[in-house]
């Protein structure tokens, strides 16, 4: 059955580097701070160094388009930071360069203050090379007057696709859109992982993007006549 409870899956970046030892200076590079939380990023640094002395941080910030590039130069150069931002699109290739410490001998029951479904993403053959800075999940906004006005009933946790489809077009008319469904590449994967699909098969050597759950999973997300999509 297609599943409409909306499960967060990680649009998620880890930080990865050596062991750290006193006395020292570690560089962080960091594209997610610059440039609207710059004072929020100075205050994790202070309360960093506060409760490690002998440990400064030296931050390196790069815009989102320059970040990769000069990741890739860094890294390729020996040159790498000690810890840097890495998304999951980019974490096997830096993974199977052999360019992440293995963090697992240091993480043991901090492993618990992670996610673990957010955590296991930046793992690989049973090494954590990777921790989660953060992940997204995908919810679910509803307007209730427009619920009301139409007489349905507000969704609930057990919603299916199919009834929020049989819901979308009730709420359809007037000018009004029944749903909207912003499906772009980081939401597409999200939805077909809840309708048992994916890009890759399981052992990530067939690409399985014309699968018949993908393709179910597409013409739900753009019924025409009911939702407002955007890519």
């Amino acid at each position: 059955m297609l599943r409409r409870t909306l499960v967060g899956l990680m649009l998620a970046t880890a930080l990865t580097g050596p062991v750290l030892a006193q006395d020292v200076t570690i560089k962080y590079m960091t594209f997610s701070a610059a440039p609207n939380y710059l004072a929020q990023l100075d205050e994790t640094v202070a309360a960093f160094e506060a409760a490690n002395p002998g440990i400064k941080v030296e931050v390196e910030t790069q815009s989102w388009d320059a970040y990769f590039t000069k990741l890739q130069t860094v890294v390729a150069a020996n040159q790498a930071p000690d810890a840097f931002e890495l998304n999951y699109e980019n974490f096997v290739t830096y993974a199977e360069r052999g360019a992440l410490a293995d963090l697992t001998p240091m993480l043991g029951a901090d492993a618990a203050a992670y996610n673990p479904t957010a955590l296991a993403v930046f793992a690989q053959d049973g090494k954590q090379y990777g921790l989660v800075e953060s992940f997204s999940n995908v919810v679910l906004f509803y307007n209730k007057d427009l619920f009301d006005a139409a007489g349905v009933a507000y969704p609930s946790p057990d919603w299916t696709w199919t009834e929020e489809l049989a819901a979308a077009q009730k709420l359809t008319g007037n000018g009004v859109w029944g749903s909207f469904a912003p499906i772009q590449f980081w939401e597409f994967y999200k939805t077909i992982a809840q309708n048992g699909g994916a890009i890759l098969s399981p052992d990530k050597q067939t690409v399985t993007i014309d699968s018949p759950q993908n393709v179910e999973t597409l013409t739900w997300s753009n019924y025409p006549p009911l939702r407002q999509a955007a890519f």
